[in-house]
């Protein structure tokens, strides 16, 4: 069962942000959460500080159904912080457009390389098994 968690101090949150491969400023990001199974940390999420709010998920190891239970904790904390949360994923990772677009998340446009998903509360797919 992958659980989530939320980073709170300064080693978690970049144990968090490794595991996820972000390599940017941590002190640009609001909140940090982290997937676990039996004690190894399968990816994370967070949500940025500053306007567009932006929702960024990486995990590996990890089947859909198992982590959205987890994602759906997470996403409830964070639309009570933001109705309207912005996600992009590059047009290549097919995967992670379909789990995308099997949580819920909308398509809003296209780029070249990438492509822009809103989500809100009314969004999500697995309402009648876990409400966030």
């Amino acid at each position: 069962m992958i659980t989530e968690k939320r980073a709170n101090t300064y080693n978690e949150i970049n144990h968090v942000l490794a595991c996820m491969n972000y390599n940017n400023n941590p002190y640009e990001i609001m909140f940090v959460y982290g997937f676990w199974k039996n004690g190894i940390c399968l990816g994370g999420t967070y949500l940025t500080k500053s306007y567009p709010y932006t929702f960024t998920v990486a995990y590996k190891n990890a089947n859909s159904i198992s982590i959205a239970k987890a994602l759906g904790n997470v996403l409830r904390e964070t639309t009570d912080f933001h109705n309207s949360l912005l996600g992009e994923i590059k047009k290549t990772n097919v995967r992670a457009l379909k789990h995308a677009q099997m949580l819920g998340f909308k398509k809003i446009y296209s780029t070249e390389d990438t492509v822009v998903l809103e989500f809100k509360k009314e969004y999500w797919r697995y309402k009648s098994r876990w409400t966030i």
